[in-house]
C-alpha cells in the first residue's frame, strides 16, 4: 500500500467510526456524494435537533492525536475544507470524536496565523511559490524578507502557514497549518461525539 492508499485508509476508517456512531444515535447518517466531498468539504449529514447538518470528519494526522492541520486552500489552490460547507468539523481522538463549528475554526485559524482574509493569504503564497508549488523563498531572498507567514518545512508549520512540494511529479497549492488539538479545546467551544 502506498503513502497516498494508506492515507485514504485512515480517512475511510475514521468516516466509518463516525458512521457507526451515528447510526447507533439513530442520526439517520447519510454519505456525501463524491462531488459534496470534493467541492463542499463534507462526509456524512446527520439529522439532530430536528435538522440536518453536515460534518467533515478528519482523521489523526501524523499518527497524533494531540496534533491536526486546517486547511484554508487545498492542492487544486481552491478553497480547502475550511471555506467548505460543512457546518461541524469532527477530529478523530483516542476512542472518540470532538467536533467543533467550522466557522468558529475559521475565525480562530484567521487569529492564530494574524492574518485576515483568503484574499491576504492568495497573495503571499503567489509571491512565494512557484506556478509548479516550489518554495521560493530562502535566508537571502530580500523579496521574501517580508514573509513571517510561510514555512518551508511541516515540522516547524505550528501556527505557521505551510504548503506542500510538489509530489510524484504532480503540483500541489494547498496551504494549511499544524495546530494543537488542546489549544482548540482551551479556546473554542467543542462537544464530544462516543457511543
Amino acid at each position: 500500500m502506498n503513502r497516498s492508499e494508506a492515507s485514504q485508509k485512515l480517512g475511510d476508517d475514521s468516516e466509518n467510526n463516525f458512521f457507526i456512531i451515528s447510526q447507533y444515535k439513530e442520526y439517520q447518517p447519510t454519505r456525501a456524494n463524491r462531488s459534496q466531498n470534493k467541492y463542499e468539504h463534507w462526509d456524512i449529514k446527520i439529522y439532530v435537533k430536528d435538522k440536518w447538518v453536515r460534518v467533515d470528519v478528519k482523521a489523526p494526522k501524523d499518527k497524533r492525536f494531540d496534533i491536526t492541520y486546517l486547511e484554508i486552500i487545498g492542492i487544486t489552490g481552491k478553497n480547502g475544507w475550511l471555506l467548505g460547507k460543512a457546518d461541524y468539523i469532527a477530529f478523530q481522538q483516542e476512542g472518540h470524536f470532538i467536533y467543533f463549528k467550522r466557522r468558529d475554526l475559521l475565525n480562530w485559524f484567521f487569529k492564530k496565523i494574524g492574518l485576515n482574509s483568503i484574499n491576504e493569504i492568495r497573495e503571499i503564497y503567489n509571491k512565494t511559490f512557484d506556478e509548479e508549488g516550489k518554495f521560493l523563498c530562502n535566508d537571502l531572498d530580500l523579496s521574501c524578507a517580508d514573509n513571517d507567514y510561510f514555512v518551508e518545512n511541516k515540522v516547524n508549520a505550528l501556527y505557521k502557514l505551510y504548503s506542500r512540494s510538489p509530489w510524484d511529479g504532480k503540483a500541489r497549492h494547498d496551504v494549511i497549518t499544524m495546530v494543537k488539538i488542546e489549544d482548540m479545546k482551551n479556546d473554542l467551544n467543542y462537544w464530544e461525539y462516543k457511543l
